[in-house]
C-alpha cells in the first residue's frame, strides 16, 4: 500500500478491504501578494463500511517567483497516513496511502490548548495575510466521536458607518478534523471585518467611555453619524445602549429585558458536540 495511488476525479478507487477514497473536486485560493501562498486543494470522501467521511488535502505554493518553493499535505485519517505528491489540476492527484500498525486518532491531542495550537498552526499555513489577536475573541474547542471544532468568536463587534449596511463576518471556526476554516474557504476573506487604525480607535473609544466588553454577552458596537450604538445581548437578555460620539456620554435612553423562551420540545442528538475546557 506505499506505493504511488492515482486518484482521478469522480472515479472511486478501492484502497482496501476496508477503505475506498473518491477524489470529488477541486479548490484554489491564489495569493495576492509575494509573501503569501497559494493553496489547490483536493476534495476527498472516504468510504469505509456504511459510512462516508469528507476530507481535504492540499498544495501550498509560494507567490515568490524566486523560491517558487511547494508544500505537500500529509494527513493522518484513522489508521492511515495520506501523504500528497503530485496534483494534476481539475484531473488526478497522486497519493501515498500507509495503513498504520496502530490506529491514530486523527492525530490530535486532547489538551485544548494543544487543539487550539494546532488550529493557529491551520490559519497561518493556508492564510498567511490574515493576522489576528487571539486576545480579542473567545476561543473555544468542541468534539464529538466524528470532528474536533475549534470555534473564534469576536468579543466585541463593530459596524462602521459606511458598511453598516454590508453582512460582515467576524467569527471563524477551524475543522481540525478536515482542515477546513469556516467562512474563508467557502467565501474567502473579502467579508471578514478587519478594523483599520481610525476604526480601531473608535472601538477604543467605546471600551474606555462605556466599559466593554460585558462577558457572557455578544457586545455589538455599531456607528451612526453623531453616536455609536451599543447592543448586549446573550440567550436570555438584551440592552441597547446610545453614547455620543464625541464626548462618550449617553444620549438617548437605555433599552433592556429578557427573551421569553419557547417551549419547544427537546431534540436529542445522538453525537452531540462537546466543549473541551482543559
Amino acid at each position: 500500500m506505499n506505493n504511488i495511488t492515482n486518484l482521478e476525479l469522480n472515479k472511486k478507487t478501492k484502497i482496501d478491504n476496508s477503505l475506498s477514497i473518491l477524489l470529488t473536486r477541486f479548490s484554489h485560493k491564489n495569493a495576492i501578494s509575494d509573501k503569501q501562498v497559494s493553496v489547490l486543494s483536493g476534495h476527498l470522501i472516504f468510504f469505509q463500511g456504511e459510512k462516508e467521511y469528507e476530507l481535504m488535502i492540499s498544495m501550498y505554493e509560494s507567490a515568490d517567483r524566486i523560491s517558487h518553493k511547494k508544500e505537500y499535505e500529509s494527513i493522518n485519517w484513522n489508521e492511515y497516513t495520506i501523504k500528497l505528491k503530485h496534483i494534476n489540476s481539475n484531473e488526478s492527484i497522486d497519493v501515498v496511502i500507509t495503513k498504520n500498525n496502530a490506529p491514530i486518532k486523527k492525530n490530535i491531542p486532547l489538551d485544548k490548548s494543544q487543539l487550539i495550537s494546532k488550529a493557529n498552526k491551520i490559519i497561518t499555513t493556508k492564510y498567511s495575510q490574515f493576522i489576528f489577536d487571539p486576545l480579542l475573541y473567545e476561543i473555544t474547542v468542541w468534539k464529538n466521536s466524528e470532528e474536533t471544532i475549534v470555534k473564534y468568536r469576536r468579543i466585541i463587534r463593530f459596524v462602521p458607518l459606511e458598511k453598516k449596511d454590508e453582512n460582515l463576518d467576524y467569527d471563524f471556526e477551524v475543522n481540525l478534523t478536515n482542515q477546513t476554516i469556516s467562512p474563508f474557504d467557502f467565501w474567502g476573506l473579502d467579508k471578514f471585518y478587519f478594523p483599520t487604525i481610525e476604526e480601531q480607535a473608535k472601538i477604543n473609544f467605546v471600551i474606555k467611555e462605556f466599559g466593554l466588553p460585558r462577558l457572557g454577552f455578544n457586545n455589538t458596537i455599531v456607528e451612526g453619524p453623531d453616536m455609536y450604538s451599543i447592543y448586549i445581548d446573550n440567550e436570555v437578555a438584551f440592552g441597547e445602549y446610545f453614547i455620543d460620539k464625541k464626548t462618550g456620554k449617553e444620549c438617548m435612553g437605555s433599552i433592556e429585558g429578557s427573551y421569553a423562551l419557547p417551549d419547544f420540545p427537546e431534540l436529542i442528538n445522538q453525537d452531540p458536540l462537546i466543549e473541551i475546557k482543559e
